[in-house]
């Protein structure tokens, strides 16, 4: 093929132009410099998507530990509720609660990981979420021994069904408290015994002015009474107790013994009764003594009595008089009042100075300006 001179000129300076640009071209990555990039890539990934992991795992976390813990939560607010207006316990197991309503029942026990419950013949009814198994439930008894407070502790565990990982320990809580019963003792907590005026009549054997009232929503009935006391005079015992006109016990009985008295009711929202009296063999002055009152329904009130040392009084001795005084006779008139008051030569002249008074009755005793009158 020809070329003129100017075309091959060109052609050969484009061939110089394309041989340059081929020599100053990158000759691609070496097989270290690919591992190390291949590398530092993997590490940013991997770190990115477990921190990724780690925001969307402890969010799940969260929630489901709020899940747990809202299950438990509501759970024992309903078997509390439950335990509150119960009448009385008919029987407690470990898993296990059946409470008396006053002629129907209610049933709280754990059933294939559900806390379940059947009232008055409704039921059986689910406390817990499906989220959720529960892993342990107990009720204990925790009535006092006089039986005055009637408790029932209860303890729920619940955890998650499942982990989001199965390597994942799942959400869990446990929580426990004590519950009791409102309206089984209403007769104990309701009676009050006001002492605030009480005395000691007949040689400081007899304890006056003492009220019962019944400070409830019913009526509660006084079945048995016993009196403790320290101080006094030795070998005291009591002998009478007499309640609203009426003789409740009589006899001997010393300190701490149970008495069977009249049972005495109290009518809710009455008038409180007077305990007239109680009478003792001996002087009962500088004495503690603590009432407690039994219930027909098994509960008690306790009032404590306190005496000081009560003195005799001192008879007022007869003063006898070691002088007698002349008395100073009463003066006649102006002037001879103002001899004896003032004994000063001149003290006393007649003068008209003061006003309001008769001429010839009116004397200036010193110091002047003193007026004075028959």
């Amino acid at each position: 093929m020809c070329y003129s001179g100017r075309r091959r000129n060109l052609l050969l300076s484009t061939m110089k132009t394309q041989k340059g640009l081929a020599l100053s071209l990158p000759k691609g990555f070496t097989l270290i410099e690919l591992i190390l990039y291949m590398t530092l890539v993997s590490a940013f990934v991997t770190g990115a998507v477990l921190f990724a992991w780690d925001v969307v795992y402890g969010r799940e976390k969260f929630n489901q530990q709020q899940i747990v813990e809202q299950s438990v939560k509501t759970a024992l607010a309903r078997i509390s509720y439950e335990i509150r207006r119960a009448k009385n316990i008919q029987s407690v197991a470990k898993e296990q609660l059946i409470l008396d309503n006053g002629g129907t029942t209610t049933t709280i026990a754990s059933s294939s990981g559900r806390v379940i419950i059947t009232s008055g013949g409704f039921g059986p009814f689910t406390l817990t979420s499906n989220q959720v198994l529960v892993s342990d439930l107990s009720f204990t008894n925790m009535t006092s021994t006089n039986t005055n407070s009637k408790n029932i502790k209860v303890s729920l565990s619940v955890q998650q069904i499942s982990g989001i990982q199965s390597e994942q320990t799942p959400a869990q809580t446990t929580m426990s408290q004590s519950v009791e019963l409102n309206s089984q003792f209403n007769q104990g907590r309701s009676l009050l015994m006001d002492a605030g005026d009480m005395i000691l009549t007949t040689g400081n054997k007899k304890i006056e002015n003492t009220f019962l009232l019944d400070t409830g929503t019913e009526n509660i009935t006084i079945d048995t009474m016993m009196l403790v006391w320290t101080g006094g005079d030795a070998g005291s015992v009591l002998q009478t107790i007499r309640i609203n006109g009426s003789t409740v016990w009589s006899g001997t009985a010393g300190s701490g013994n149970l008495l069977d008295i009249t049972n005495t009711t109290l009518v809710s929202g009455a008038d409180p009764i007077a305990i007239d009296y109680f009478d003792f063999s001996k002087n009962m002055a500088n004495s503690v003594i603590t009432v407690t009152y039994g219930m027909t329904d098994g509960s008690t009130s306790h009032t404590e009595l306190v005496f000081g040392n009560i003195l005799s009084p001192t008879p007022i001795s007869t003063v006898t008089p070691t002088s007698t005084l002349t008395p100073t006779p009463t003066p006649a008139n102006c002037n001879q009042y103002c001899q004896q008051k003032y004994t000063l030569p001149g003290s006393c002249k007649k003068t008209n100075q003061c006003s309001g008074y008769k001429e010839g009755s009116i004397y200036e005793c010193a110091p002047p300006n003193i007026c004075c009158c028959q």
